[in-house]
């Protein structure tokens, strides 16, 4: 996607100290033609898994004129403690305002410069990075305390709220069962702690526009939704670029779920599906009774293939979405005459 000052703005905010943030900066001049890698986020990341949360990373390319964007010991550079965590913002303009489109934070390790062009190349990564970077501290989560309580403990915690918002009131697990062994989340990174939570109680975590964090089942979100129409739609109103890797969705369905020592299995499916099964294991679930639950859980959610693909729209038409937000498409095939006229 080409930068231009008419349609994207880009802003950094660099910290002045640990977890203590600046000024917001613009720093759009510096952006090289074209220097804006794609933007996707998504809910489950890869075939034949579930429940892992998943926003892209972003590619910045810059001209460091003047060092403005070198490291702190240069004296010009606009970064006075660190590049590393940078709040990075890219705004979209056109005749109707602006809009966020990507909020994220510059990951140190991944940035390259080459000092004969001066050109810079920053590694931008979504704001969920932060929650890869911190721990969850031995006792924190106690024997008996529900999902839900879980969840608030490890999201509510200053390294973490610095960059995102958090509300409680936002943290709603689709099962809120309770953990039989708390000390498995001793000293795990928050993204592992995370990770078995969303999966244990099926729900999604989601950083909607306003940064904020949600936990949620993965049910659509209410409200209206967006009408996306093929190239030999009957409407003729086309407004789709592209459609890509569009599946069944069969690389996600289990017809067989099993958690610890129990297993759910979906009878009515076998018969079209097979017996296509889906190991979990979550080392703090001991009672058999809990394990059924969750099996049951899963087991509703993922008995049947939903379809799958990836469209691409202009940004116009996408800035306003949120993942599950619901969307119509429709997109006829081309019919071709078997001979000719």
């Amino acid at each position: 996607m080409a930068i231009t000052p008419k349609q994207y703005k880009i802003y950094f905010t660099p910290r002045t100290g640990l977890n203590i943030y600046g000024n917001e900066q613009e720093v759009s001049g510096k952006i090289s033609e074209g220097g804006i890698s794609s933007m996707k986020k998504s809910i489950d990341a890869a075939d034949y898994d579930i429940g892992i949360f998943y926003y892209g990373d972003v590619t910045i390319r810059a001209i460091n004129k003047n060092g403005a964007l070198s490291e702190p010991k240069d004296f010009r550079s606009i970064f006075r403690y660190s590049r590393d965590l940078t709040k990075v913002r890219i705004e979209y303009n056109d005749v109707n305002g602006s809009v966020d489109v990507f909020n994220g934070l510059i990951n140190e390790e991944a940035t390259r410069e080459n000092f004969e062009t001066n050109n810079i190349s920053f590694k931008v990564l979504s704001l969920d990075s932060v929650i890869r970077t911190t721990r969850i501290p031995n006792g924190a989560i106690i024997n008996g305390v529900t999902f839900k309580s879980a969840l608030e403990t490890i999201l509510n915690k200053t390294d973490i709220t610095t960059i995102l918002t958090y509300d409680s009131s936002k943290i709603n697990p689709n099962l809120n069962l309770n953990i039989d062994d708390g000390s498995k989340f001793d000293s795990i990174s928050t993204r592992d702690g995370l990770s078995k939570l969303l999966i244990a109680s099926n729900s999604v975590f989601i950083i909607n526009s306003s940064n904020e964090m949600i936990v949620q089942s993965r049910s659509e979100n209410s409200g209206g939704y967006t009408e996306l129409y093929g190239p030999f739609s009957q409407k003729e109103r086309s407004n789709i670029l592209k459609v890509s890797k569009y599946n069944n969705g069969k690389q996600r369905l289990f017809t067989v779920v099993k958690v610890g020592s129990q297993t759910k299995v979906q009878s009515n499916y076998l018969t079209d599906d097979g017996y296509r099964q889906k190991t979990i294991k979550l080392d703090f679930i001991t009672n058999t009774d809990t394990q059924l639950s969750i099996a049951q859980n899963i087991s509703n959610e993922f008995k049947f293939p939903k379809i799958e693909l990836e469209v691409e729209v202009e940004t116009s038409l996408a800035k306003n979405l949120d993942l599950l937000d619901k969307i119509l498409i429709d997109y006829p095939l081309r019919l071709k005459p078997e001979t000719k006229f």
